[in-house]
C-alpha cells in the first residue's frame, strides 16, 4: 500500500489524543474540565436559528432554491452581499460580492484553498511561532516548506517586522499572520500592522510575496476598539487573502461556515479548488447567516456582549495563574487562549498528560505550535462557567505545586 509521503511526514492532529482519553475520562465518571479546544459553549444568535428553523420549515429561500440542493460554488449571493457591506463596515476592506468572496466551509478550508493555490511543491510559507498548526500541517501537505519567525513572550507574543523581513527568500510565497492569534491570544497593534504594510511594500524582494490574514478571531478583542486588518490598507489590498469565520465569534462552529476575500482573479482560480473539494458550503447555514447579518444591530450587541462574556472568563481563569506567581503569562488581548509558560525544563507534554490524569484538567502541549513552546501550554477559555475556570485554575496550581515538592 503506497501513500503520499507528504501525508505520512504531516504530524496528526495534536488534539485528537487528548480529547479521546478526555472522553474515555468523562465516561469512567471523572468530573473533567476541558481547556483544550477552540470552541465557546454559548448559543448562537437568536435570529440564526430561528431563521434555519424558517428556512427549513418553507424549505427553500426566497429565490425559491430549496436549501436542501447545493448552493452556488462562490456561495450564495445573499450571503456574499451581506459579507460584502460587513467586510466594509467592520473591516473598511472592499470586496465585490460578485467577484471578490467566497464562502467556505470554516475559516481552515479557506487557508487550505488559498494555500493550494500559491504553493508548488518545495515552496515555502512563513509563519509565526507560535503557530496555529493546522496552518503547518496544510503547508506539509501541500509538499511546501515552512519556515518561521518567532513572535517571543517578552515581546508580546509579537514578531519584529526586522525579523521578518530578514526571513526571505527565493522560494518564498506567502506570510501568514493570525490576529488576534491562536495559540496566544496576541493583538497587533494598528502601528505594528501599518509599519509592517510599509515594510513589505518598500522592500522590493518582497513584492511577490502573498499574505494570508487569519481574521478568525477578530471581533473576540478586549481592547477599546476592532484591530486593524491589512488587507484594509490600500498597499496590500492587491496581495492580501483575508479568511475569517463566524465559528467563534458567533457560536457556529458545527454550521462550518468561513469565507475570503481576496483579487478576483485568484478567487476565480479558487472556485476550481472548492467545485473539486467541497463543492460549497451548507446552504441553509448560508442562508441563516444571510439574515442574521442583515440586522447589524443585534449582531454588534451580540459580538459586544460575547466579549464582555470571555473577558470575564479570562481574568477568572488566569488571575490565580498570575497571582501564585509560579507562571509566565503575557495577559492575552482577544481571541479566546492563553499561552501560558511553565518553567524552564518542564515538558509541556508530560505536564498535559500528567495534569488530565492526576487533576481532570485538559489542555494543549506547546510543542503542538512549534518554536519554541515546550515550555508553554495553550488553555482556552471559550467554555465554561467563571466559577468552573476558577477550579481549573485551582487544580492547576495544586498539580504544579505537588511537582515542586515531589
Amino acid at each position: 500500500m503506497i501513500i503520499s509521503s507528504h501525508c505520512i511526514q504531516t504530524a496528526p492532529p495534536p488534539l485528537t489524543p487528548f480529547m479521546e482519553r478526555a472522553r474515555e475520562l468523562q465516561a469512567e465518571g471523572r468530573d473533567l474540565i476541558v481547556l483544550a479546544q477552540a470552541v465557546v459553549d454559548y448559543a448562537p444568535p437568536e435570529t440564526f436559528t430561528e431563521a434555519i428553523a424558517d428556512g427549513i420549515r418553507r424549505a427553500s429561500t426566497k429565490d425559491g432554491l430549496p436549501l436542501h440542493l447545493y448552493a452556488p460554488d462562490a456561495g450564495t449571493a445573499d450571503l456574499r452581499t451581506a459579507l460584502s457591506g460587513y467586510l466594509s463596515e467592520a473591516f473598511e476592506i472592499p470586496a465585490d460580492p460578485d467577484t471578490g468572496i467566497m464562502v467556505t466551509p470554516g475559516a481552515n478550508h479557506a487557508a487550505y484553498m488559498a494555500l493550494s493555490a500559491l504553493l508548488e511543491p518545495g515552496d515555502e510559507a512563513l509563519l509565526v511561532t507560535p503557530w496555529y498548526f493546522n496552518h503547518e500541517m496544510v503547508v506539509n501537505l501541500l509538499g511546501g516548506q515552512v519556515r518561521t519567525v518567532a513572535a517571543k513572550h517578552e515581546n508580546g507574543f509579537v514578531p519584529r517586522i526586522d525579523e521578518i523581513l530578514d526571513s526571505w527568500s527565493p522560494r518564498l510565497k506567502v506570510l501568514i499572520l493570525v490576529t488576534p492569534n491562536n495559540p496566544t491570544g496576541a493583538c497587533y497593534s494598528d502601528e505594528w500592522i501599518k509599519e509592517l504594510a510599509t515594510a513589505l511594500s518598500s522592500d522590493s524582494r518582497w513584492s511577490d510575496v502573498w499574505v494570508l490574514a487569519d481574521q478568525t478571531y477578530q471581533e473576540i478583542y478586549f481592547g477599546s476598539k476592532r484591530p486593524l486588518s491589512i488587507g484594509s490598507l490600500e498597499s496590500m489590498r492587491g496581495r492580501t487573502i483575508t479568511v475569517s469565520s463566524f465559528s467563534k465569534s458567533l457560536a457556529l462552529a458545527g454550521w462550518r461556515l468561513g469565507f475570503m476575500t481576496a483579487p478576483p482573479q485568484l478567487i476565480s482560480e479558487l472556485l476550481k479548488i472548492q467545485d473539486s473539494s467541497v463543492i460549497c458550503a451548507s446552504h441553509a447555514a448560508q442562508w441563516a447567516l444571510a439574515q442574521t447579518l442583515a440586522d447589524r444591530r443585534v449582531v454588534d450587541e451580540y459580538f459586544s456582549a460575547s466579549r464582555e462574556i470571555l473577558r470575564a472568563r479570562r481574568d477568572a481563569l488566569l488571575g490565580p495563574l498570575l497571582s501564585d506567581g509560579r507562571f509566565t503569562l503575557a495577559v492575552p488581548d482577544g481571541a479566546c487562549f492563553a499561552f501560558v509558560g511553565l518553567g524552564a525544563g518542564i515538558s509541556s507534554e508530560t505536564f498535559a498528560w500528567d495534569l488530565l490524569e492526576a487533576s481532570g484538567v485538559a489542555l494543549v502541549p506547546g510543542t503542538h505550535f512549534g518554536g519554541d513552546g515546550d515550555n508553554f501550554v495553550r488553555l482556552s477559555f471559550g467554555s465554561g462557567s467563571e466559577s468552573r475556570l476558577q477550579e481549573a485554575a485551582a487544580r492547576i496550581i495544586k498539580f504544579a505545586t505537588q511537582m515542586d515538592n515531589a
